[in-house]
């Protein structure tokens, strides 16, 4: 997969909990079917992505870094992802 992803965390206890997975779809056959199967395949059961998200773009800073706490909130509506 030849994708540009992020992963947003929400924090259950000791643990991290991968909730949701954005990626910049580069191909338009790219389904969030086929990311699922394909993260199954590849990580632990408790790393698979509950939601995948489709963006033109990810937000960044100036130095370019990904603005998780942007995604976050939009996955939540506004309200915290915590």
């Amino acid at each position: 997969m030849n994708q540009k992803i992020t992963y947003c965390w929400r924090s259950a206890g000791a643990i991290l909990v991968v909730v949701a997975l954005f990626v910049v779809r580069k191909d338009p056959s790219l389904t969030e079917r086929a990311i699922i199967d394909f993260c199954r395949q590849s990580l632990a059961a408790y790393k698979t992505p509950r939601h995948v998200y489709f963006r033109d773009e990810l937000p960044k800073t100036n130095v370019g870094k990904i603005l998780r706490k942007a995604l976050r909130e939009e996955v939540s509506g506004g309200q915290g992802a915590r």
